[in-house]
């Protein structure tokens, strides 16, 4: 990720403090931030089932942050070894969690529309 980039480069910048990083070291940093996302990608490939990952891929195009989050949520629990394989069912269950963490989660109507339809002042039954 770019953020891994950042900080490997400012890792290995120049002990004499002039910032300069060569491209050596800029390439090794991409390098392994590249192994670092294929590991990533393998870890979870192996802990998610093929619904699950399309629909965190899919929030991934719209809310890169959260599908980000979700990620680590799910490595952490396959690492602790409270989860072994994840549905989708179980990944909207995560999401669902993680919503009622968020702040217009105390009204309980979060991700809801309601619709009030109501009846026209004349029906069919009503002929002029």
């Amino acid at each position: 990720t770019a953020r891994a980039m950042d900080a490997a480069a400012l890792r290995t910048a120049d002990a004499d403090g002039d910032g300069v990083v060569n491209a050596e070291e800029t390439a090794n940093a991409e390098a392994r931030a590249r192994e670092d996302e294929a590991r990533r990608g393998a870890a979870l490939a192996s802990v998610l089932e093929p619904a699950a990952r399309e629909r965190l891929s899919r929030i991934a195009i719209v809310k890169p942050e959260k599908a980000r989050a979700l990620e680590e949520s799910i490595l952490r629990a396959a690492r602790a070894g409270r989860v072994h394989r994840v549905s989708e069912q179980a990944l909207i269950g995560m999401l669902e969690n993680a919503a009622g963490g968020a702040s217009g989660a105390a009204s309980g109507r979060v991700g809801k529309i309601n619709f009030d339809r109501r009846r026209n002042a004349f029906d069919e039954d009503d002929e002029l």
